[in-house]
């Protein structure tokens, strides 16, 4: 909508609204939730297949691996953080975009210093999000951001560039923290704080959770689409 108002003018504010908190199909919040089978033997079985302890700081990034998706800051927040966290994992979980491409020196060090494990299916994706501590969306631009959706659904925490669709998916201090695209210096800052209180991860667990499931259900959404079709046959 804000896009909408630049490039229109003011006029088409009064005539417009964002609907659905600004996603057209929502989430299963049943499925991205959590618990799940065997949540815990799951999880720590997953964990031990990509080489991650129990006592390990888990931080993750899904979608398409370039300069788009704020992988060159994420990389040197990372780098910066590792002396103070020896114990953070960096996991990478989508393919390399090569209409976007990251150098090769990026692409170097994520093969040396991360755990990049390419495309995952869907089905897997909740037992991703549940091992992780924090998700993080560092975009230069996004159009909604899926991902820190999921994440929120299944407890875990998100940091997010205030950019795009992200400014909604991601609520500060609810389900997460926003932090200024382009710069590892404020992701990093962000990152730690929700890396040093175990509490507030889990008050941002359990926030997130309930909002993602209060704004973002797919129930919610298949009754007000099917209220649109209804009344456009009435017309």
């Amino acid at each position: 909508l804000n896009t909408l108002i630049k490039y229109s003018g003011q006029k088409i504010k009064s005539k417009s609204r964002v609907v659905l908190n600004g996603s057209a199909n929502g989430i299963d919040t049943n499925y991205f939730s959590p618990e799940g089978n065997n949540r815990s033997g799951r999880i720590k079985s997953k964990r031990r297949e990509l080489g991650i302890q129990a006592s390990d700081l888990v931080l993750m990034f899904v979608g398409r691996l370039c300069n788009d998706k704020g992988i060159p800051e994420l990389l040197s927040a990372f780098n910066e953080m590792i002396p103070e966290y020896p114990n953070l994992k960096l996991l990478l979980v989508g393919p390399y975009d090569n209409t976007d491409p990251l150098s090769s020196d990026i692409r170097n060090e994520i093969s040396r210093k991360c755990i990049h494990i390419g495309r995952v299916f869907n089905t897997e994706m909740p037992d991703f999000y549940r091992l992780a501590d924090v998700v993080v969306c560092p975009s230069r631009r996004e159009g909604f951001g899926v991902a820190a959706i999921e994440s929120a659904s299944c407890g875990t925490p998100v940091v997010a560039s205030y950019v795009g669709g992200l400014i909604d998916a991601v609520e500060d201090g609810v389900s997460g923290l926003h932090c200024i695209p382009n710069s590892a210096i404020d992701l990093k800052k962000k990152l730690k704080v929700i890396l040093d209180d175990s509490t507030y991860r889990l008050k941002l667990s359990l926030t997130g959770r309930a909002r993602a499931q209060a704004k973002y259900a797919r129930s919610n959404y298949d009754k007000f689409w099917m209220n649109i079709y209804y009344q456009s046959e009435k017309e």
